[in-house]
């Protein structure tokens, strides 16, 4: 299944598939960002490795956005279910279990208000007429409205013939958004990147084993983290 790509990428395809047919009626206001939509713009037969990950990202542009339908129902009627305990559910993160090869598999597809689009509130997106944590506010896809075009998304699983045309982030609004970096993030990606030895370059060095040598692998990560801390001004 899936011409060998691993599961739980396959998994994190049929859910996103599932989550833009459901949000079919508000598909204009949303633009894919993320791992996904990285890997749509990226040419798979030059990655070292296969592409992988687990979730979906969405940006949404409550510029597009109408009031009606409702986010949240939309996204309950196909089977999806906010992340967390009833009554403090994590504001846009919209979670569904696949079974792909025997295998369980709990998706979550985020619904994402770039923070400079939603004035107030610290986490849940304020948006007129949907839920108040039916999408959440974030910094980092402010450009992803801007710079998109549309692409087709097909599903990786041969039985699956679905595909949907919808707006993706492009390579300037991706790049943006993988630069916009929290104090908290930054320190912590120091900790892991910024230095030999840091468990982030371990995990590196053993995800690209027989794909790129230890060395390339451990002096590309010194290399980026140090161009990150002098682009914004700081000292590793």
């Amino acid at each position: 299944m899936g011409n060998g790509i691993e599961a739980p990428y396959l998994a994190a395809r049929r859910v996103l598939l599932d989550a833009l047919e459901a949000l079919q009626p508000q598909l204009g206001a949303l633009v894919l960002a993320g791992a996904q939509a990285v890997y749509l713009r990226t040419d798979a037969d030059a990655l070292p490795v296969a592409p992988f990950t687990t979730d979906g990202d969405l940006a949404v542009d409550p510029r597009l956005l109408g009031p009606i339908p409702a986010l949240e129902g939309l996204m309950e009627s196909a089977g999806f279910r906010l992340d967390g305990p009833v009554g403090a559910e994590e504001p846009g993160i919209w979670k569904k279990q696949v079974t792909v090869e025997g295998v369980a598999h709990d998706v979550p597809i985020d619904l994402i208000v770039p923070a400079a689009h939603s004035p107030g509130g610290r986490r849940a997106a304020r948006l007129e007429g949907h839920q108040r944590r039916s999408a959440r506010k974030s910094s980092g896809l402010e450009a992803a409205p801007i710079d998109n075009d549309v692409m087709v998304i097909e599903a990786l699983e041969p039985e699956d013939p679905r595909s949907v045309r919808v707006r993706v982030a492009g390579t300037a609004a991706l790049l943006v958004a993988k630069a916009t970096v929290t104090e908290s993030a930054l320190e912590r990606f120091g900790a892991l990147f910024g230095r030999r030895g840091g468990a982030g370059i371990e995990m590196a060095t053993s995800s690209l084993r027989g794909a790129i040598p230890e060395e390339r692998v451990q002096a590309i990560c010194l290399a980026y983290s140090r161009a990150l801390y002098e682009g914004l001004g700081r000292k590793p």
